[in-house]
């Protein structure tokens, strides 16, 4: 997955707004919390990059994961989907040309 932290969480166009659903909450307190199950089968890397100009004065977060193991090979079964998101900017549309929201997706999604 990649995309910005406002985005992922609905909460687009630098502007906040408080979201309470199955995936996703925005606290009023400023918690963002994301439920969606990210199944790996080897390992996991998360990175967080700023493009802000300036600092930042603090970034907390918390990762809770459970451990899955098979009998046979210790991975998650063959059939087990995995999470994939991409985001991309258009910076301005044109008047009468498609905007494409989803285009060379593949997969069975689920």
């Amino acid at each position: 997955m990649e995309a910005p932290l406002g985005d992922f969480f609905c909460n687009g166009f630098a502007t906040r707004a408080n979201i309470v659903s199955l995936p996703i909450a925005v606290l009023p307190t400023g918690g963002m919390n994301s439920y969606f199950p990210m199944p790996f089968r080897d390992r996991a890397r998360l990175t967080l990059a700023s493009e802000r100009p300036g600092p930042i004065e603090a970034v907390f977060f918390q990762i809770d994961y459970l451990q899955y193991f098979r009998a046979d090979n210790g991975h998650p079964p063959a059939a087990t989907p995995y999470f994939h998101a991409q985001w991309h900017r258009t910076p301005v549309t044109t008047p009468g040309q498609d905007h494409v929201i989803l285009n060379g997706a593949r997969g069975r999604g689920a």
